[in-house]
């Protein structure tokens, strides 16, 4: 587990499976709330974001797209949080599973002092998604609005609408 962020919010990030991916853990810093937490993307061998979840209560498990080696430990997420798991529509027919609910561009979801804004990014997959929270943009490494703005957009689809970096906004 990595501290990657430690401003308004909790973030954590940890490696799982064979693949390295990373899973991610956010979670609010309220002390007068029970501390909530949202995991993003949930790779094979999830045994340290699951540790590191033990003083949370996880409200949402995000799934950033498809490919297997972004959901394939959610068996074990999922029986051990109870967590409900969303993902956008378009990426629901590439996976054995059904999720729970579905995110969209310009979607909110919250935990506690955390306002996650979703992001439709098309490219990577059909449903890729991304999220925001005022100094950081996942599933990239966290960065200022600054550098997503220089680093400018990542299609691979076709898809050629454009990228406006000024929707980059808090609610």
């Amino acid at each position: 587990m990595t501290l990657l962020y430690g401003g308004d919010i909790r973030m954590y990030r940890t490696f799982c499976g064979a693949d390295g991916n990373n899973a991610y853990l956010l979670g609010g810093l309220c002390p007068w709330l029970t501390l909530e937490s949202i995991i993003i993307d949930a790779p094979l061998h999830p045994e340290g974001v699951l540790g590191d979840t033990r003083d949370t209560t996880v409200m949402a498990v995000l799934i950033t797209h498809q490919y297997e080696d972004h959901w394939e430990g959610l068996p074990a997420i999922k029986a051990h949080t109870g967590a409900p798991v969303g993902m956008h529509e378009r990426d629901i027919a590439g996976v054995p599973f059904s999720p729970d609910f579905t995110v969209d561009d310009d979607a909110v979801v919250h935990a506690d002092s955390i306002k996650l804004r979703i992001f439709h990014t098309s490219g990577h997959t059909l449903g890729s998604v991304c999220f925001w929270f005022p100094g950081i943009f996942l599933p990239e490494i966290p960065c200022t609005r600054e550098a997503q703005e220089k680093a400018g957009p990542r299609r691979y689809d076709g898809d050629t609408r454009e990228y406006h970096p000024e929707t980059l906004h808090a609610s």
